[in-house]
Formats: C-alpha cells, structure tokens, sequence
C-alpha cells in the first residue's frame, strides 16, 4: 500500500455516520455552577459520573 492509497484526512466514523447538533453562540452572560469543557474522554465521563 502506498501513500497516495490512504485519504489525506481522516475522519472518525461517529462523525460520519450521524447528524451534529449546532448552537448557536451566547448573547448574553449566563451563570453556572458547573460547567464542562471539552468532548474528549475526560470531559465526557466527567458529565457522565
């Protein structure tokens, strides 16, 4: 197999198999007391437990 055969960029199969929610951008301040950033393992098992 050679380089060429291979796509230039890779994408993960989750992404191409569902349909992304989008938000829009907040307008105004808001207050919380959590908030959790990031998608990664971390972020996601943190909201999880």
């Amino acid at each position: 197999m050679t380089d060429k055969n291979l796509p230039q960029y890779t994408e993960a199969y989750w992404r191409d198999s569902t349909n992304l929610e989008s938000y829009s951008r907040l307008t105004e301040s808001i207050k919380a007391d959590v908030g959790i950033v990031g998608g990664g393992i971390t972020g996601i098992t943190t909201v999880y437990f």
